[in-house]
């Protein structure tokens, strides 16, 4: 094997597929997997493995699909587009090795998200017969609010599915975790990455939309997969990412480059509209004419080129068409509203479904299917039934839209033509609907009474699933319902049939998922479900605030304390009575939730209560000072240190204090911090014999190693470096 196509080394000097994967097992390791080289092609010593077996494993890795994403967008491109870029010395010089990251930045509605299928799309032909190179993808979409975890989850999916042999090593993880009812954690799923790509000659991640991820899902998935030896693609509107990116990073900027490309595109959405296609027929002036126009105003934007071909199609004469195409607004504002006006001149019935439409795809908490969406039209507050003749015909929905939302086909999910779209209708809501997150809460709270879901209190499990298959809209309205309430603060609060669902079921079933393992239904009573929602307005109104619980020991403090409702835990810590020291199933207490979920002032509320344990410590072992080393929220760990009490050499389980989460975690300034500290046990083992500088160069944490063994203090024994 060739220097060039040996694995290779992550920066902390370790193989990048090493250590631990399983999360509570620390007595399980990857030593020395075995590979055999055929071909340039790493593969698993173990015989082929079964395509049920194989779909088992990647299902349990993620349920998310990006291969429908990049199929669905595609499909809607035009024949002989992108070609300028695969073309480019930029993207050859890509493919071919010579640099590891290209980046093209792009304003609103330039193609990237085209642009990044045609990549995927052209490199999985490109190397199709070659099973050493691996293509895997991932899209963030402002509709789904993709964890850095997710992502990863997926892309290492992908791998799974493109390795030519099944890793023995993944099955090992895969059954562990199935027998204990746990997941990966982000490091595991970012470790487990690692090691496949030792399985590949060439890994490719393209990465599309790269702006739409919060700023610090941006910084964990770029710092993640830029440790891994991958050629990564990236799109996104212009950004400073000079911090997070590589200095030989490969910048491309789309400019005019996609003049050509957007004349391709308007001159076939005029051929796709039949009466712009027979008034154009046959006069070339014309048609050149209009093509120019569409041009010029699209200022280098694709989505602008649709919307205005959306604008051109009720004209009926030459004269007409030709007028119009001079008073196109550039815009895209202007285009928007011009749009909405087109919605607006409808027929009443029609422009009433259409805007309905607009509002519950600005508002959704996740992307819709058709039918969900056809069945959320369909609500009715006056019947108690629901019929599915009440079903507005997927293609009239679109129409009546007037080109501001599309259906991808494969994923069958129904969205607005693009982000900038959500943007404007959230700013402009007043514009064209009063209240639309009432609405919206109404509306799923109606669907669910359609159904009877009040009969479901005390409901196990397989009742609940049993019930949500009954409609196409209930999972929607059934997850989604309570947090569309705590938005109607941002209205005149929360409407009456809140209150009345809320109270009417005195055992509500609700679907959780644990950190670790499968869901499972945990019985509310109504102080658990307006505390978990933060309805401020309803709380007052419930029982047992100071001692209630649900099936899973968790009190009303607890849930409002993991949310991060600021109000509602004041409110409960202002009615006395409360054990601000309560623990769950889990052992954890509202402060171990608080710092997991580094929500900082509900932190600072609990930590001025007095009767506070800050050293009590959760089924896993940790302690709230565990925890925030391991989460590493710098502000939240300072507020704990300084708290008077405060254990900072608190044994957890196996013996692990804050000092060795922090190593494991690569949280360089909380380990300074500590290290500053005069009674902290730099030196202490846990029941393994590791100290915190074992686990700091067992997870590669190469600075932190560096600050460890600079800090002159003795250490007994040699530190066991794993792999």
């Amino acid at each position: 094997m060739s220097t060039e196509q040996r694995p290779k080394r992550s920066s902390f000097g370790v193989p990048s597929a090493s250590p631990h994967f399983f999360t509570g097992a620390s007595n399980i390791v990857l030593t020395q997997p075995t590979f055999n080289v055929a071909d340039n092609i790493i593969l698993s010593t173990l015989p082929n493995h079964s395509i049920e077996r194989l779909r088992e494993i990647a299902d349990w890795l993620s349920s998310i699909n990006f291969r429908t994403v990049q199929l669905d967008t595609h499909s809607k491109s035009t024949g002989g587009t992108g070609q300028w870029f695969l073309r480019s010395s930029e993207f050859q010089r890509w493919t071919s090795g010579q640099n590891d990251t290209l980046w093209v930045v792009g304003t609103p509605g330039t193609g990237k998200t085209i642009l990044s299928a045609i990549v995927v799309d052209y490199l999985s032909n490109e190397f199709q017969a070659n099973a050493g190179v691996a293509v895997v993808l991932g899209y963030f979409r402002y509709a789904d609010a993709y964890a850095p975890f997710d992502i990863l989850a997926s892309l290492v999916k992908q791998l799974v599915e493109l390795s030519p042999q099944l890793p023995p090593y993944v099955e090992e993880i895969y059954d562990e975790h199935k027998r204990k009812a746990t997941r990966l954690s982000e490091s595991g799923m970012l470790r487990l990455f690692a090691a496949l790509t030792q399985h590949f000659t060439k890994v490719y991640v393209v990465l599309d939309a790269l702006d739409e991820a919060p700023d610090l899902c941006k910084a964990r998935i770029l710092g993640g997969l830029l440790s891994l030896p991958i050629a990564l693609f990236i799109t996104s509107r212009p950004l400073d990412l000079t911090s997070v990116l590589p200095m030989n990073t490969v910048k491309v900027v789309l400019d005019t480059q996609t003049t050509g490309d957007i004349r391709l595109v308007a001159s076939k959405s005029l051929d796709d509209i039949p009466r712009l296609h027979r008034l154009l027929k046959g006069d070339d002036l014309l048609r050149s004419h209009i093509l120019d126009r569409l041009t010029v105003k699209s200022r280098g934007m694709f989505l602008t080129v649709t919307l205005q071909v959306e604008a051109l199609s009720k004209c009926n004469t030459k004269n007409s068409l030709r007028n119009a195409a001079e008073r196109l607004p550039s815009d895209l504002d202007d285009i928007y509203m011009d749009a909405l006006r087109r919605i607006q001149d409808q027929e009443k019935d029609d422009a009433d479904v259409a805007i309905r439409a607009i509002v519950w795809l600005t508002h959704a908490l996740r992307s819709l299917k058709t039918i969900e969406l056809q069945h959320a039209l369909a609500i009715s507050s006056d019947r108690k039934e629901f019929n599915d003749d009440d079903l507005i015909p997927t293609e009239l929905l679109v129409s009546l839209c007037c080109g501001l939302v599309v259906i991808d086909e494969e994923s069958e999910i129904v969205r607005l033509a693009h982000y900038t779209a959500y943007d404007f209708f959230k700013r402009h809501a007043p514009a064209y609907f009063q209240q639309p997150k009432t609405y919206i809460t109404s509306k799923c709270i109606d669907y669910l009474s359609t159904f009877n879901f009040k009969d479901l209190a005390g409901a196990d499990k397989r009742t609940l699933y049993n019930f949500l298959q009954r409609g196409n809209f209930l999972k929607y309205a059934y997850t989604y319902w309570g947090y569309h309430a705590h938005s109607c603060y941002d209205e005149d609060g929360p409407p009456k049939v809140v209150t009345e669902l809320i109270l009417g079921i005195p055992k509500y079933p609700f679907l959780v998922q644990p950190r670790a393992g499968w869901p499972i239904v945990e019985d509310f009573w109504p102080c658990h479900l307006a505390a978990f929602f933060g309805l401020i307005d309803v709380l007052p109104l419930t029982e047992g605030l100071q001692y209630w619980r649900t099936s899973r020991k968790r009190t009303p403090l607890i849930l409002a304390a993991e949310q991060g409702h600021v109000e509602i835990v004041e409110y409960i810590l202002s009615q006395g009575g409360v054990n601000v020291n309560a623990m769950d199933v889990s052992g954890r207490t509202a402060l171990h939730e608080a710092t997991l979920y580094s929500h900082e002032a509900i932190v600072r509320l609990l930590l001025s209560h007095r009767g506070l344990d800050i050293n009590i410590k959760s089924r896993p072992g940790r302690t709230v000072l565990h925890e925030a080393c391991r989460v590493g929220h710098e502000a939240i760990f300072r507020m704990l240190l300084s708290h008077p009490g405060v254990d900072v050499n608190a044994e957890g389980k196996s013996g692990r204090t804050a000092l060795h989460e922090a190593a494991e975690m690569g949280h360089i300034v909380i380990i300074k911090e500590l290290l500053s500290l005069p009674d902290i046990g730099v030196t202490a083992k846990d029941t393994f014999g590791n100290t915190a500088l074992d686990e700091a160069i067992r997870y590669g944490r190469e600075p932190v190693v560096k600050l460890l063994s600079d800090t002159c203090i003795y250490i007994e024994g040699q530190p066991t470096v794993v792999i």
